[in-house]
């Protein structure tokens, strides 16, 4: 039997678990082993969710697949294939059946595919998995709210002129130099496209790493989180975190358009 072993972790499950990455390529190895089984390959993603199933050594274990590579895939956790009931269902019926390809998970030996028993108790593993998805993301978005009504920074995209240090965010000097910048030439009516073209003549970078452009210039323009508050589900309140410029500054702006 040809097998190709598939394990993932997202950073959180990671650090809350310690279902690493190493643990999960252990008991596969271990497994085939003691089945006598062929262990073509183990496809590993680090640090991406299970709620989707376009991850890049994934889809590259499914287009092996399609070539014939293997004749089962094998992971420890079903639920480290996805927690989407409909996503593991589309794989195996759509995907993986059509070319004689199997699913088996090490810690739950009654689910196998390969069988009309093991296919049930697959869609109902599915069904908790996902379950537990959403109850995961909930718990998530609780937590942010959360932290956000004590003016904490809540995750999401990290704004220009700011780093996290422990959960908190402190200026970034070079940064926020190039923040007030902003502002300031705003201020004396300088339009949003030269102000970009000026910091892109000086080579200076989005956070990202891209080039500014009028939007990016008009999206920190318009962000609150410079006068040290926090902005989170429509509420807007005094954050725990050192302004960059004045509230004066910050109105004077808006008043330009």
């Amino acid at each position: 039997m040809r097998v190709a072993g598939y394990t993932r972790v997202s950073t959180q499950e990671q650090a809350i678990n310690g279902l690493g990455l190493e643990v999960q390529r252990d008991k596969i190895q271990a497994y085939c082993y003691s089945q006598d089984w062929t262990l073509i390959n183990i496809y590993e993603d680090a640090g991406v969710t299970g709620a989707t199933l376009d991850r890049p050594s994934f889809n590259q274990m499914i287009e092996d697949a399609g070539s014939g590579m293997f004749d089962l895939i094998i992971t420890y956790k079903i639920d480290r294939v996805s927690r989407s009931l409909k996503n593991l269902l589309v794989l195996v019926e759509d995907t993986l059946s059509p070319l004689g390809i199997a699913l088996k998970s090490v810690t739950e030996s009654f689910i196998d595919t390969s069988t009309p028993e093991g296919m049930a108790m697959f869609q109902v593993l599915g069904t908790f998995s996902e379950l537990e998805r959403k109850q995961i993301t909930r718990k998530l978005s609780d937590a942010r709210a959360k932290k956000s009504d004590g003016g904490g920074y809540a995750g999401g995209c990290l704004p220009y002129g700011y780093d996290v240090v422990k959960g908190k965010l402190v200026i970034n000097k070079q940064e926020a130099d190039m923040v007030r910048q902003i502002y300031s030439q705003r201020k004396e009516s300088m339009s949003l496209r030269k102000i970009a073209n000026a910091l892109n003549d000086k080579q200076v970078m989005t956070r990202r790493g891209g080039k500014w452009t009028a939007e990016s210039i008009r999206y920190v323009l318009s962000n609150e989180i410079y006068t040290g508050r926090i902005a989170y589900n429509g509420k807007v309140m005094k954050g725990d975190h050192d302004p960059i410029i004045s509230r004066r500054l910050y109105n004077s702006v808006q008043l330009s358009g």
